[in-house]
C-alpha cells in the first residue's frame, strides 16, 4: 500500500499541451528546412500550432468515460 502512486496534479502529464508544443516546434523546423528563413520558421510554427489544434479537437476526439 505504501508504494502505490497516487494521481496528483504533481504527477499527470498535459498530453494536449504536449501536442501542441511538438507540433509548434516541428511546424517551425520543417519550415525552415524548406524555405530558410526567419518569417518562414514563424508561418510554420503558426501553421504547425493551428495543425496540433485541430488535431487535439477533431482526429483525436476520445468517447466521454463514464468514471
Amino acid at each position: 500500500m505504501e508504494n502505490n502512486i497516487e494521481n496528483t496534479e504533481e504527477n499527470t502529464l498535459n498530453v494536449n499541451s504536449l501536442i501542441i508544443l511538438i507540433g509548434t516546434i516541428f511546424g517551425a523546423l520543417t519550415v525552415l528546412a524548406w524555405n530558410v528563413s526567419i518569417l518562414g520558421a514563424i508561418g510554420g510554427a503558426i501553421g504547425g500550432f493551428i495543425f496540433a489544434i485541430f488535431f487535439i479537437s477533431v482526429l483525436l476526439k476520445r468517447p466521454q468515460h463514464d468514471r
